[in-house]
This record gives C-alpha cells, sequence and structure tokens, in this order.
C-alpha cells in the first residue's frame, strides 16, 4: 500500500523530471556544423547550412549522409541493422546519428563548441 509520503515523493520526482526536460529543450541551440567521425576520427566537417550529399567509406562499408534544409540524415547504409537510416533528422546541437556497425558518427556542433574542443 502507498503511503502519503511515497505519492509526494513520485509526483516531485516526476515534476522535476518534466521540469528539466524542457529546460534542456529550451536552451537547446540550433547549431551550425555537422562533424562525421570514423573510429573517433574526424572525417570530415561540414556547414549545416550547405546541402551536401556526402558518401563514407570505412572497411566495415558504407553510408549516405544527407545535409539538406538544416537538418541532417542518414539516406543509405550498407549495414545489416539500419537503425542510422530509420533515425529521425537532428537539427539542434548534440544530436548524433550513429552507425555502430561501421563505427560512423554525425554530430551537430556549433562554431563555438569546435573552438573550444580544438583548445582541449
Amino acid at each position: 500500500m502507498m503511503k502519503k509520503k511515497d505519492l509526494y515523493l513520485i509526483i516531485s520526482v516526476m515534476l522535476f523530471s518534466v521540469i528539466a526536460f524542457f529546460c534542456i529543450w529550451f536552451f537547446q541551440k540550433d547549431g551550425t556544423q555537422v562533424v562525421i567521425t570514423v573510429k573517433g576520427q574526424v572525417y570530415e566537417t561540414v556547414s549545416l547550412f550547405e546541402d551536401r550529399e556526402i558518401e563514407v567509406k570505412t572497411d566495415q562499408g558504407m553510408n549516405v549522409v544527407i545535409i539538406q534544409d538544416g537538418q541532417v540524415s542518414m539516406k543509405e547504409a550498407t549495414c545489416p541493422d539500419q537503425i542510422c537510416v530509420k533515425h529521425s533528422k537532428i537539427t539542434k546541437t548534440g544530436e548524433t546519428i550513429v552507425c555502430l556497425p561501421h563505427q560512423v558518427v554525425v554530430e551537430i556542433i556549433d562554431d563555438q563548441q569546435k573552438e573550444i574542443d580544438s583548445v582541449a
């Protein structure tokens, strides 16, 4: 049987979670750059506002990344599970599309984040 204090605790945790979600969503910035890495090494960095189709060839296979209208998606991949292709388009800083079998990561960053990473 649930006590009154248990109910207050559950409601508090849920309220905190909702507030945290909206704070993160509200303060998340639109990105400016797309960084494609293969096995942890930068493969290519491209402006998010430059419409392009990038073919990423690795020892494990091939991926095609589409940058169009400020959105990034994985058009096709030769991996068996196709999770990266089914992933929704990304637009915000910190969002990623990952192809684990090919070890390809597509991430959106902003210019300031790139400068900070290069200094560190």
